[in-house]
Parts: C-alpha cells; sequence; structure tokens
C-alpha cells in the first residue's frame, strides 16, 4: 500500500508471525505487536502512519484476538504503539480506529 511515508507491505517473519516492510526495508516492531496479523486500516497522517489491526499473539485465542496498534514515522521507526490484549477483560476500549 502506498502512503505519504512510502509502501508499506507485509512480509512473512519468523514462526508465522506477520512483519512489516516500508519500501523493502523491516520496520522493527515491539515484541508485545507481534503476532498473525488479522485485519486492520491504514490511517495516513503526513508524516506518519498508524496500522490499527487485530493480530493472534501466542497468548491469544483466534476467538479473542489482540487489538494493536502501531505509528510509523518516515525513518521507518515505531513511534508509538499500544496494544489491548485478547485475554483484556474490558475489550474495546481504545481500538475504535479498526471499527
Amino acid at each position: 500500500m502506498r502512503t505519504s511515508i512510502g509502501r508499506i507491505d507485509p512480509a512473512e517473519g519468523r514462526g508465522y508471525k506477520r512483519a512489516i516492510k516500508l519500501d523493502g526495508k523491516p520496520v522493527l516492531l515491539p515484541a508485545e505487536a507481534h503476532s498473525v496479523i488479522g485485519f486492520g486500516k491504514v490511517y495516513d497522517f503526513g508524516s506518519a502512519v498508524a496500522l490499527a489491526y487485530l493480530g493472534e499473539r501466542d497468548e491469544d485465542s483466534s476467538a479473542r484476538p489482540s487489538q494493536i496498534v502501531i505509528v510509523i514515522n518516515k525513518a521507518g521507526s515505531v513511534i508509538d504503539s499500544e496494544v489491548l490484549p485478547g485475554t483484556s477483560l474490558n475489550p474495546g476500549k481504545h481500538c475504535l480506529l479498526i471499527d
């Protein structure tokens, strides 16, 4: 997908986890954001891009994936992230971006 910071593509990561590339270079994701990505949305803010997605992490079940948001800058660095675990007792509090 083309964005203002470059082309973002999914890539194959370790252990069936999905990875992300920006203009062909891997983006280092925070450990808590490593997951098998289900689906999500991209929000382009010009100088940064937010990826909001549902992902199944090792501690999640496919019925209760985690809600993950990461913000990437033009340099390909994650400048902010948030994860609401699928095991959370209060799901849906922060990931209205996905809705």
